[in-house]
């Protein structure tokens, strides 16, 4: 690589400066680091997302009659129903909260695409990697473009990414920050991000909620097999119910 061609990539106008060039390098490896890490966490958590609202859609009304019938099998005036009204309220209100998110319904081509260009466009407007200067609208960009990625808006997330291509870009801080200390205070800064952001990264995989959905072979027959079961278990208890009041 050039010399000049080094200044370019590194944001270098005008003189050489060993040790600027030293931290520049390695604070372009930490936001590449970073960006990968945060691009994981964010899979992570859409996973968790996704299957909680498809869990909400399919399955949501049977539980909550079933809550509701359960309330039903208890002694108005006894604490085992004001327990079960309780929930079925924290319930409803979850289940509302839910599908109030309206995603889009994607192909599964579809999903590798939009998330392609999420990688891609994040890498353009992460408002921790940007300049100072450009951190609100940077954040600003960034939260919309989020917001299409969790809702799996294709559009949206195209429509960002291509605006970001044009030019109106953030360019980050590997490329804008020339003065020693400003780079050591970066690195140092990044560096902890990225461990913070790992750390999360491992809490996810760990938790009994992402082991149970990666276990699922097949959404489709799990969703299936879940509402079959729910539905018998509804049946039974309006029967019992049905017993009792006779």
């Amino acid at each position: 690589m050039k010399t000049d061609v080094i200044y370019s990539y590194l944001g270098l106008k005008d003189g050489f400066d060993i040790k600027v060039i030293g931290l520049k390098y390695k604070l372009k490896r930490l936001e590449k680091r970073f960006h990968i890490a945060d691009n994981k966490k964010m899979e992570l958590e859409k996973l968790l997302s996704d299957f909680h609202y498809r869990h909400s859609i399919e399955l949501g009304d049977l539980l909550l009659e079933i809550l509701k019938v359960r309330t039903l099998l208890y002694p108005l005036d006894g604490s085992a129903y004001e327990d079960a009204k309780k929930e079925e309220e924290r319930f409803r209100e979850q289940l509302l909260a839910d599908r109030a998110q309206q995603k889009h319904q994607i192909t599964k081509d579809e999903k590798a695409e939009l998330k392609k260009k999420f990688r891609k466009a994040t890498i353009l407007c992460h408002p921790d990697k940007v300049d100072e200067k450009y951190s609100v609208e940077a954040k600003d960009v960034f939260i919309s473009l989020k917001n299409a990625y969790d809702s799996n808006d294709l559009k949206k997330v195209t429509d960002i990414l291509l605006n970001l291509e044009k030019g109106n870009y953030f360019k980050p801080k590997s490329q804008t920050v020339s003065e020693k200390k400003k780079l050591m205070a970066e690195i140092v800064k990044l560096s902890i991000q990225i461990k913070s952001t790992e750390n999360e990264i491992v809490l996810i995989k760990k938790s009994f909620e992402y082991k149970m959905i990666i276990a699922i072979a097949n959404w489709d027959e799990y969703f299936r097999n879940k509402k079959a079961k729910l539905e018998t278990e509804l049946a039974e208890m309006k029967k019992q119910l049905l017993f009792e009041k006779q």
